[in-house]
């Protein structure tokens, strides 16, 4: 039993008691005074939002995010909110008009662009909640949710830049594989990379757990939408297909080996793209959440 709870008890109990003292025919008004400023004590910390004094206090900076982050160089800011200045005033314009960032109470939200920072300094550090909140001066809860917000509005942009490629764009993608090395029609890899979690999920958790001894989640990138000739490239672990293309399992011969090595140096593109995007947001490493929604 909480502590509300026993406040509870406590309050309905003093009522009940008091009732019974009315019904008497003596009554000592002291006593009911008392029962009064009992129950309402009771009422007040039932009401308050922390029925116990917190442990800590997050010590939190008054000056850094106005007067210290805009003047940093381009290797500074990069390094804290893992993009540069241009492409974060970009990012910030594109999601602005979302409604998520719109006040629904009397007191009015923080701007967008603080809401993002708060967001990409999360998401690229690999430390606690306290580092942020330290930085920006603001709660734990408040970084949590600024980082549902930004997600969400980010999401509702997949269409516009997660797409197949025009004809246009699947001509210069041919081109620029071809160019490693004399493959053609390759219209890109395939291949998937995990996401450790800190602590195991609250919900199934054994579907999380890996080969590796942890709990993690399995990004794949893949495509639905063949056309042409076009083909995709991806390792061993995949079935062969007309439209995805893999190495030799066990190569018997010269031919086979030298297939094998062009093979990887197309692939070699898509772990390159995972390890940067885990390069770059480093929570990525180390995932600290408990629920998971599919």
């Amino acid at each position: 039993m909480n502590c509300k709870e026993r406040l509870y008890k406590l309050l309905w109990l003093q009522i009940f008691l008091g009732d019974e003292h009315e019904e008497e025919e003596e009554e000592n008004s002291s006593d009911e005074e008392d029962n009064i400023i009992l129950q309402t004590v009771l009422i007040k910390r039932i009401n308050t939002r922390y029925s116990e004094p917190r442990l800590y206090r997050v010590v939190k900076s008054k000056h850094w995010w106005q007067n210290v982050l805009p003047f940093y160089d381009i290797t500074r800011f990069k390094k804290i909110l893992r993009m540069h200045h241009h492409s974060f005033q970009q990012l910030a314009n594109l999601i602005r008009s979302h409604h998520v960032f719109s006040s629904q109470g009397n007191k009015p939200q923080a701007y967008v662009e603080f809401q993002l920072a708060v967001f990409l300094c999360r998401l690229g550090s690999t430390g606690s909640l306290f580092e942020v909140c330290s930085r920006f001066r603001i709660g734990e809860g408040t970084v949590i949710l600024c980082t549902k917000r930004v997600i969400q509005a980010i999401l509702a942009k997949k269409k516009r830049f997660v797409k197949w490629p025009t004809s246009e764009e699947r001509k210069k993608v041919n081109e620029g594989f071809e160019n490693l090395g004399g493959l053609k029609n390759v219209i890109g890899a395939v291949d998937g990379t995990y996401i450790p979690m800190r602590n195991a999920p609250n919900k199934n958790p054994e579907v999380y757990f890996i080969r590796k001894k942890c709990y993690a989640i399995h990004c794949q990138d893949y495509s639905h939408l063949i056309q042409d000739d076009d083909y995709l490239l991806g390792d061993s672990a995949y079935p062969i297909s007309p439209f995805l293309i893999i190495p030799f399992k066990d190569p018997s011969s010269q031919k086979h080996k030298k297939f094998n090595q062009f093979h990887s140096r197309y692939r070699v593109v898509i772990e390159n793209a995972f390890g940067r995007l885990k390069a770059r947001f480093r929570t990525l490493k180390d995932l600290d959440i408990k629920t998971v929604k599919m």
